[in-house]
């Protein structure tokens, strides 16, 4: 008789992955006093001999229901004596699974998910006093800086008040590295429409987000929407203001403080980047995602030795995953190694079936927009790569 795993991903992030012993009734979602929580449900999970059943659908050993709501993914599986590998850890397997679209779309979604969301402890903590600080102390710099303009802003807030480790508050907001934008270089359009090609239509979600904070400006499911939105606009700046907002409120939301880095690792702030992928590694000090953006933001910096342990750990954990692929690309580019940097990117190409959608977009954007790829955008390797990769869903008009 097996037992109930659940594992829940927000915005493709994972941020619960449990197994639960069912005697007879769990409780999972907004239920209070739920086994597992979440917005957007109420499930109850029942015990029928040697079946569970979810909203009246069985489950035999080895049977699988993914339920969809907004953002939010859950699946649940009823595993095997001995748990089997679960298909969102990245590992193909060739049971049936039944699945269960319940996408709650708008304005209801959001609804359900704010009151949740509104239940949850606000704990405070050491990075989201931090991010205050930091916030306050840019508005200050800000408004007695004399010139105009995002270069007028960064010079003011990169002033003498930074400490010598530059961790003091202003550290957060100092610009150290290009952003992620089209190269000046004939044939970059392509690649941005290349890549803004395969970003997903959310304008539905957006516009019902919008509506949702001009109403309720402390609503985070709708920051959460709109942060994403702006990631996906490439409007990193902005991103980083939600997720921050986000963040503050609630300092140990991995999902919020991984999408807080990577808005950062865009927006050219990669002191800000490393900052909240060690806030997460405290708390989970085997997230790979957050591993992987620490070794590739240490190289940025030219930490390579902090770089090179940080890979280590990274193999370690989970060598042959494709996003740890992407990350040691990234990592050998930035070290002038590029024809290592080309044959792991071609890995993490032949293995993004095992990304998340979210990745697979966000592994687009590293070819068209990251500056560690730079190099590689003229190069007809690259141009070769991709077609083996990708066939027809690969670039055209390349590099002449």
């Amino acid at each position: 008789m097996g037992d109930l795993a659940v594992t829940v991903r927000l915005f493709g992030a994972l941020v619960e992955d449990r197994v639960i012993d069912v005697d007879r009734v769990v409780r999972l979602g907004e239920a209070e006093g739920a086994e597992v929580s979440f917005p957007g449900a109420d499930l109850s999970v029942v015990r029928l001999g040697e079946r569970l059943s979810v909203r009246g659908r069985s489950l035999e050993e080895g049977d699988e229901v993914r339920i969809a709501l907004g953002p939010v993914e859950v699946l649940l599986e009823h595993t095997m004596k001995s748990r089997m590998p679960s298909e969102w850890a990245g590992l193909m397997d060739s049971r049936l699974f039944a699945t269960v679209v319940m996408t709650v779309a708008g304005l209801s979604y959001l609804d359900a998910a704010s009151a949740w969301w509104g239940r949850q402890d606000l704990e405070g903590a050491p990075l989201a006093d931090r991010l205050a600080r930091a916030l306050r102390g840019a508005s200050a710099a800000k408004a007695a800086a004399a010139p105009s303009g995002a270069a007028a802003q960064a010079s003011a807030i990169q002033t003498s008040e930074l400490p010598a480790d530059g961790d003091g508050p202003l550290a957060f907001l100092s610009v150290d590295g290009p952003r992620h934008e089209p190269d000046a270089r004939p044939g970059s359009e392509a690649w941005h429409r290349w890549y803004r090609s395969g970003v997903p239509d959310d304008s539905a979600q957006v516009l019902a987000a919008r509506d949702r904070l001009a109403e309720d400006p402390d609503d985070p499911v709708a920051r959460r929407v709109l942060a994403g939105a702006a990631y996906n606009s490439d409007n990193f700046d902005q991103a980083v203001e939600h997720y921050t907002w986000i963040v503050q409120r609630w300092p140990a939301d991995r999902d919020a403080l991984l999408r807080l880095g990577w808005s950062w690792q865009r927006a050219g702030r990669h002191r800000a980047e490393i900052t909240v992928y060690k806030q997460i590694l405290r708390m989970e000090p085997s997230n790979c995602a957050a591993l992987a953006g620490l070794a590739v933001a240490q190289a940025r910096l030219n930490q390579l030795d902090a770089a090179a342990q940080s890979v280590e750990e990274l193999v370690a954990l989970a060598p042959d995953a494709p996003a740890t692929a992407l990350a040691l690309a990234k990592v050998d580019a930035l070290r002038g190694r590029h024809e290592e940097s080309l044959e792991t990117l071609e890995r993490a190409l032949a293995g993004r079936a095992g990304l998340s959608a979210e990745m697979q977009v966000d592994l687009r954007r590293d070819l068209a927009l990251d500056p560690a790829f730079a190099p590689f955008r003229g190069d007809r390797r690259l141009i070769s790569l991709l077609h083996r990769q990708l066939g027809a869903a690969s670039p055209r008009l390349l590099g002449g």
